[in-house]
């Protein structure tokens, strides 16, 4: 088994390499600068595809030359035709794959050779639910330009024998008295909160500035932002009652619980102007001495209930008066809740967006979710793929390997295609499988860098890592590859 397994990512070696460096000596810093970009992309799509279990994509970036050798951690050396088959079997006998990267150097060694050194860890998931960690893992391996493309001709590694691993979890009940001491803590926080008290209230969050509130659409990204909004908050209302609809706590960490749950608060602003409002709510708190504290807010406006309208056209939405500007109605703290006042009937008329509009805009703030999830992952020592194995767990799609390709193909796209510029078209098809390319639309929310920090890398890993093990989960296999401005992935029916 240490054979396959190791087998599998075929990063690897050269020893004895018989390349002169007088040929990289005759390149110009820039030409290797470029040679190294390409390897480094070469060496992207090899692992992205290993990492997805896809045989064809994997092997494109191995050379089934005469020359090709590779010689595992055993010392064993085998030509291209039983390097593949090693690869068939791992592919085969896994359901997962995850690669973890170190260090990585590449030596140009010619116009159209080059070196690379790996260091990582991985791991594999077995049919049987064992996961076998490789740790460390040294790889070298030989790039060659072969027909314009970077192929591995010749590979080496060494590795201690893979040992099993606990498969991560999803976060767990707390303890009954860790759960007890946390809803008493919260209890406590919508006191402070109802007294209308700024110095109680904010004495419940951390005192360091990574801090973070998100109400609905509204980041506050620091200690600093967020008091400066809760003392001009509290000075806004002169009443207001906050009480807990519902609330369940989940352990993470020793020491960090997530609660998510709904709460309805009722309010008047100094002028006695009434509010009422919804919220859903996460947060996670993190416990510093005795006590429980938040890190993290993340708050979300609930639709209002309200009695059956009379009709209206079918864009119209109620009429409201255009008055001259007045101080805004406060929101809950920590809620970004506003008040929604019955209005009597006006002549001038809001109308409801395009559908178009509202489906392009929901795109968005789903993406700006994930990168705040991809981030707050990162902050707690959590990778990409961790964050994207807990939402592919978590989130359904409506349909099942059972009710065929179709379903699954139509609702892909209509999600895909909801980006601005967003293009889905069908490459193959058969009765078992349909391949399908997408123009990677959402580039253009990440044309001025990182979104909170967060890499358009990391943020496809996540995209696309939670739809395949979602996809998985309701029975579909699942794989992709990006490939310059497109992502081309295939459903295929049974994993």
């Amino acid at each position: 088994m240490k054979t396959s397994i190791t087998a599998v990512l075929s990063f690897a070696a050269l020893l004895g390499l018989a390349v002169s460096s007088a040929f990289a000596a005759n390149l110009t810093e820039k030409q290797q600068a470029a040679i190294r970009q390409e390897v480094t992309q070469a060496m992207k799509g090899f692992t992205t595809a290993a990492e997805h279990l896809d045989l064809e994509g994997a092997l494109q970036f191995r050379a089934d030359v005469p020359e090709f050798s590779y010689a595992d951690t055993d010392g064993k050396l085998y030509d291209y035709p039983a390097a593949r088959k090693i690869m068939v079997e791992v592919f085969a006998d896994s359901t997962a794959l995850k690669i973890l990267p170190q260090r990585q150097e590449i030596s140009v060694l010619g116009p159209d050779a080059a070196l690379v050194a790996w260091n990582g860890a991985a791991e594999f998931t077995q049919k049987d639910g064992t996961v076998l960690r490789v740790d460390p893992y040294n790889i070298t391996f030989l790039f060659k330009r072969l027909g314009g493309s970077w192929k591995i001709v010749r590979q080496h590694e060494s590795a201690l024998p893979p040992q099993p691993v606990k498969p991560a979890s999803l976060p767990a009940p707390a303890p009954a008295d860790t759960t007890t001491t946390v809803l008493r803590m919260l209890d406590d926080y919508f006191a402070a909160v109802n007294a209308r008290d700024p110095a109680k209230f904010l004495d419940f969050f951390v005192g360091t500035e990574d801090l973070t509130v998100f109400e609905d659409n509204d980041l506050r990204s620091s200690r600093k932002d967020f008091v400066a909004f809760v003392d001009g908050f509290f000075k806004d209302l002169s009443q207001i009652q906050a009480t807990w609809e519902r609330r369940t706590v989940n352990e993470l960490a020793p020491n960090v619980v997530v609660v998510t749950g709904t709460f309805k608060v009722d309010a008047k602003d100094t002028k006695g102007a009434s509010m009422a409002f919804r919220n859903a709510f996460t947060y996670v708190l993190v416990k510093q001495g005795e006590r429980w504290l938040m890190k993290h807010v993340h708050e979300s406006s609930l639709p209002k209930e309200s009695p059956p309208a009379a009709a209206t056209p079918a864009t119209a939405r109620p009429a409201v008066e255009i008055k001259a500007p007045a101080a805004p109605a406060p929101a809950a703290a920590g809620t970004g809740m506003a008040p929604s006042p019955a209005q009597p009937e006006r002549k001038i008329r809001l109308t409801d967006a395009p559908l178009d509009r509202r489906l392009l805009y929901t795109a968005w703030r789903t993406d700006y979710y994930i990168c705040t999830g991809i981030a707050y992952a990162k902050s707690l020592g959590h990778s990409v793929e961790d964050f994207a194995a807990f939402v592919g767990s978590q989130h359904e799609m409506g349909t099942t390997s059972a009710d065929g390709l179709t379903k699954i193909a139509k609702l892909l796209d209509f999600g895909l295609t909801n980006y601005p510029k967003g293009q889905v078209i069908v490459t193959a098809e058969s009765d078992t499988a349909i391949t399908m390319q997408f123009n990677r639309a959402y580039r253009a929310y990440f044309e001025k860098g990182p979104v909170l920090s967060v890499t358009m890398d990391e943020f496809e890993r996540c995209f696309w890592g939670h739809l395949e093990i979602l996809a998985k989960r309701k029975g579909f296999g699942f794989a992709y590859r990006i490939e310059g401005e497109n992502v081309t992935f295939t459903i295929s029916l049974g994993k």
